[in-house]
């Protein structure tokens, strides 16, 4: 699969996911099955660590208004410099961040 450019999977697993929308949309693939299908689809997202947040935002060069709606969270969602906030994790938990 290392042969496979990353731009040709992309489009196959395009054409693949178009076809199980198809199938669902005629009654072959049903709610649930679709939803799993899409649930596969997603890309994992990485959990990242409060230091590991403030350093993509320091290498980019963004203050951290904008980070935050980049995030799309307010700007009081994320601290101010030298105090810290409280950023929601997607497992429900709260972490401390100072960004």
């Amino acid at each position: 699969m290392n042969s496979i450019k990353r731009s040709s999977l992309k489009r196959y697993f395009a054409a693949i996911h178009e076809t199980i929308e198809a199938l669902h949309e005629i009654g072959a693939v049903d709610k649930q099955t679709m939803r799993e299908f899409d649930d596969a689809c997603l890309t994992p997202v990485p959990v990242l660590a409060p230091d590991e947040i403030k350093a993509i935002r320091v290498r980019e060069h963004i203050s951290q208004p904008v980070f935050a709606r980049y995030l799309i969270e307010t700007s009081s969602g994320l601290s101010t410099i030298g105090c810290t906030s409280r950023l929601s994790v997607p497992n429900g938990t709260v972490a401390p961040v100072d960004l």
